[in-house]
C-alpha cells in the first residue's frame, strides 16, 4: 500500500537492518535496541500481503537478510538470552513462515524462497535457528526455533530443500541431531530418577513433545537428515536406554544427571522408565525405518556387542553435542537382519550358522529381560506388578507398530540398506523364548 511504499522510499527497512547488524550513524546499539529493531522488522514482514513487497524486503536493497546473520560475539550472556534471543527468533520465524511454510505464506512467495539461499548453497536462516536452539535454555525460544527449522525443512521450493539437505548445511544437521538426542536422553534420565507421579507425568509429556517434533521433521522427507537422525536415536537406545533394563549391575549403565552410578535400588525405576520410554516410541513414531531399528534392538534374538567406550560423555552437559558422520548403530542393527554377524550360538554345521563378515553378536539380553518381565519375573519376585504391566503394554505397542503394515512405504528411499519390512515382522514370531 501507500504506507509501505513510503516506508521503503525513506529507507526504513534498511535503517532497521542497520540497527541490528552493526553501527548506525557511527553508534553501536545495545542488545535491547537491536531487539526492538528486530521486532519492528518482524511486524513489517508479517503484515506484507504482496509477493513483490516481500521480494523487495528480502532483496539486497532492503537488507533484511543481513539481519539474519547478526553477530553476537562478546555479548553478555544474560542480555543475549533474556533480551535479544526472544526477539531474534521471533524475527526468524517471521522470515521462514512468510516464505517457507507454516500456513502464513504470502501468495506467490515461491519466487522469494530462493532469496534465503546464499550463492554457496548455505541457508543463513537455518544456521541462525540452530545456533539459537543450541545456546538457549528458555523453552519458549527453543520451541520457536524448532518451528523455524520445521518450516524450512517442509518448504516446497526446490532451492531451499536442496540447501537444507546439502553439504553446506551439514554442520546445522549435526548440531540439530545432537540437540534432539541430548533432549531425549535427558528426558529419559528424568523419567528414571524422578519418583513422584507428577514429576513422571511432566517427563512423559516432554517425551511426547520430543517424539512429535521428530515426526514433524521426519515427515519433511529430507533424506540426509532422516538418515543422520536415525543413527543418533539408535545410539541413544543402544547406549543409554536399553542397558538400564538389565538387572546385572555390571551392564546397568544408567547415569544420574550428575553422571554418577545409580544405586542398586534404582534398578526398578530404570526398568520402568525403559519400558514406558520404548512404549511411547512404538506408539508415537510414524517413521518406519526408526521403528524397524528400535524393533531389532529390542526383540531380535541377537544384539550387537555393547561398547561402553562409545557412550557420549557430553550426554548430561548443558552444551549440545555435535553428532559426527560415522554410522555405527544403524549398520550394526542392519547386519543382524542381513545375517552379516557371528552368531555365538551357531553350530559348525548347523542350520543357524551365520558368516562372520561385519560384526560379532551376542544373545539379545533386552529381549530376554523383556519377556521375563512380561510373564511376571520382576525384580522383587512379585507377580502382576507395574513392571509386568509395563512390559506387556510395550509388547502390545511393538506388535501394533509392526503388524499394521501401511499400504505404501513412503520412507523406503530414506536409507539404501535399511531393514526390510517383512524381515522385521518375523522377529515377533520367533519361538526361542523357552528359557524366559
Amino acid at each position: 500500500g501507500i504506507l509501505f511504499d513510503y516506508f521503503c522510499e525513506k529507507g526504513v527497512p534498511s535503517l532497521l537492518s542497520s540497527l541490528v547488524t552493526g553501527r548506525c550513524d557511527g553508534v553501536s546499539r545495545s542488545p535491547a535496541v537491536k531487539a526492538e529493531a528486530l521486532r519492528a522488522l518482524a511486524a513489517l514482514l508479517r503484515h506484507v500481503r504482496e509477493a513483490t513487497s516481500l521480494y523487495y524486503l528480502l532483496s539486497g536493497d532492503a537488507g533484511l537478510r543481513r539481519a539474519v546473520s547478526v553477530t553476537t560475539d562478546g555479548w553478555d550472556a544474560d542480555a543475549l538470552e533474556e533480551v535479544f534471543d526472544p526477539a531474534y527468533v521471533y524475527f526468524l520465524r517471521a522470515v521462514a513462515s512468510r516464505v517457507a511454510g507454516g500456513g502464513e505464506e504470502v501468495e506467490g512467495a515461491d519466487a522469494c524462497a530462493a532469496l534465503l539461499v546464499e550463492p554457496d548453497g548455505s541457508l543463513p536462516v537455518l544456521e541462525a535457528a540452530v545456533v539459537t536452539l543450541r545456546r538457549t535454555t528458555e523453552r519458549l525460544v527453543a520451541v520457536t526455533a524448532e518451528n523455524v527449522i520445521v518450516n524450512l525443512f517442509s518448504c516446497s521450493d526446490g532451492t531451499v530443500r536442496k540447501a537444507v539437505g546439502s553439504k553446506a548445511s551439514l554442520e546445522e544437521r549435526r548440531v540439530l541431531c545432537g540437540y534432539l538426542c541430548q533432549r531425549i536422553r535427558k528426558i529419559f534420565t528424568r523419567m528414571a530418577t524422578v519418583t513422584s507421579l507428577r514429576g513422571n507425568e511432566d517427563a512423559e509429556d516432554e517425551l511426547v513433545d520430543a517424539w512429535e517434533y521428530w515426526n514433524d521433521l521426519a515427515q519433511c522427507r529430507v533424506r540426509t537428515w532422516n538418515v543422520r537422525a536415525c543413527e543418533g536415536i539408535a545410539g541413544v537406545l543402544m547406549l543409554d536406554v536399553l542397558p538400564c533394563l538389565l538387572p546385572d549391575d555390571a551392564q546397568n549403565l544408567g547415569l544420574t544427571e550428575n553422571g554418577d552410578k545409580r544405586e542398586l535400588g534404582q534398578r526398578r525405576n530404570d526398568a520402568v522408565a525403559v519400558l514406558v520410554f520404548m512404549q511411547r516410541l512404538f506408539s508415537m513414531i510414524k517413521y518406519l525405518p526408526l521403528l524397524r531399528l528400535a524393533a531389532v534392538a529390542l526383540v531380535h534374538p541377537l544384539s550387537p556387542p555393547l561398547n561402553v567406550d562409545e557412550r557420549d560423555t557430553n550426554s548430561n552437559r548443558d552444551e549440545v553435542p555435535v553428532i559426527d558422520d560415522t554410522y555405527v548403530h544403524t549398520l550394526a542393527l542392519h547386519a543382524l537382519i542381513s545375517k552379516d554377524v557371528n552368531d555365538p550360538g551357531a553350530t559348525e554345521n548347523g542350520d543357524n550358522s551365520l558368516p562372520h563378515q561385519q560384526c560379532d553378536a551376542r544373545p539379545n539380553p533386552y529381549r530376554r529381560r523383556l519377556m521375563q518381565l512380561a510373564v511376571g519375573c520382576s525384580y522383587d519376585g512379585e507377580d502382576g506388578d507395574v513392571l509386568t504391566v509395563a512390559a506387556q503394554n510395550l509388547l502390545k505397542a511393538v506388535g501394533t507398530a509392526l503388524v499394521m503394515e501401511p499400504e505404501k512405504d513412503d520412507n523406503k528411499d530414506s536409507f539404501g540398506t535399511m531393514l526390510r519390512w517383512e524381515e522385521v515382522k518375523c522377529l515377533l514370531e520367533k519361538k526361542d523364548l523357552n528359557d524366559a
